[in-house]
């Protein structure tokens, strides 16, 4: 009996450690005028994109999420179950910014649809204020560090 329930924790040890480590690796920093840093979740499957911040309360200053998308297009956004206001910065297949929403409001019955003006590869939703704050711009390079 003791060797089936050391198994057993040995498993549960084991299952903790291989999700705590893909969480782990879906977590970049992403760098803007090569001085200023951020952490952000990566959402690159469909699944996560839909869910993206939905139903959380906050988002700390040096905290996104990045919306990584198979094809450059005209992703739209909304926000439907959110929070919080945020910022939302658009970058092309470069990581050039080329769209930028300010301060956007959680949303009640109806939903205002987002969407660039131009195709995007990524998107990154950061605490609303962050564009102001720190002086992001259209053609502003936005790095993803390894």
């Amino acid at each position: 009996m003791h060797i089936k329930n050391t198994y057993k924790i040995f498993f549960v040890l084991s299952l903790f450690f291989v999700t705590y480590s893909f969480a782990e690796a879906k977590v970049k920093q992403i760098c803007f005028k090569g001085n200023l840093c951020i952490e952000a979740e990566i959402a690159d499957s469909l699944k996560e994109r839909e869910k993206g911040l939905m139903f959380r309360d906050s988002l700390s200053d040096n905290k996104g999420m990045l919306f990584i998308f198979e094809q450059a297009g005209v992703h739209s956004f909304w926000m439907k179950n959110m929070r919080f206001p945020i910022d939302i910065i658009w970058m092309d297949e470069a990581g050039e910014v080329v769209y930028l929403s300010e301060n956007v409001l959680p949303c009640g019955e109806k939903c205002e649809v987002l969407r660039p003006q131009l195709n995007v590869k990524q998107v990154l939703e950061v605490k609303a204020g962050f564009v102001k704050k720190h002086g992001i711009r259209l053609k502003n390079k936005v790095l993803l560090q390894p």
